[in-house]
């Protein structure tokens, strides 16, 4: 479904339905479902507008997701005793590196095979997306770990 977002005047127009831009465009922009939205041109205020409106529903998103990835990772972190930490000492960076594969092998499967019935429902794109992310910042950590042991 292609979305038409054009401005008249300071009213915004839908696919040719008025709309306010503070209530609406959160909405529009953070609808998965959407193939496209055809901005206007990028050098107009229009086009900053709604990019700004986008940033924000986005970095509002990411927060909340954070959130959920710091609250699993903890729990994760405590049930499986810190094996990513003593994985990363024992093998170094190519540990995380393995996990990851491991994780985007899963996300790969999963958004190739929409049609196939999942056996492990725990485990959905998103689910799989928060470990990536936890990866990666748990890699940075371990990897500032690193760097102060080896200034003392």
């Amino acid at each position: 479904m292609k979305i038409y977002l054009i401005k008249k005047g300071n009213k915004y127009y839908m696919n040719n339905k008025k709309f306010y831009l503070t209530d609406t465009v959160k909405d529009i922009l953070s609808a998965v479902e959407l193939e496209s939205v055809l901005w206007p041109s990028q050098d107009s205020d229009e086009f900053i507008e709604l990019l700004k409106a986008k940033t924000d529903a986005c970095a509002k998103y990411m927060m909340e997701t954070m959130v959920e990835c710091i609250v699993l990772y903890k729990d994760k972190n405590i049930d499986y005793g810190d094996a990513f930490g003593k994985t990363y000492a024992q093998f170094g960076p190519i540990s995380s590196l393995v996990r990851m594969s491991d994780k985007i092998n899963r996300l790969t499967a999963l958004l190739r095979r929409k049609d196939v019935k999942i056996q492990v429902k725990e485990e959905s794109v998103k689910d799989t997306l928060i470990d990536l992310c936890a990866y990666s910042l748990m890699t940075m950590y371990e990897m500032e770990l690193l760097k102060k042991e080896k200034k003392r």
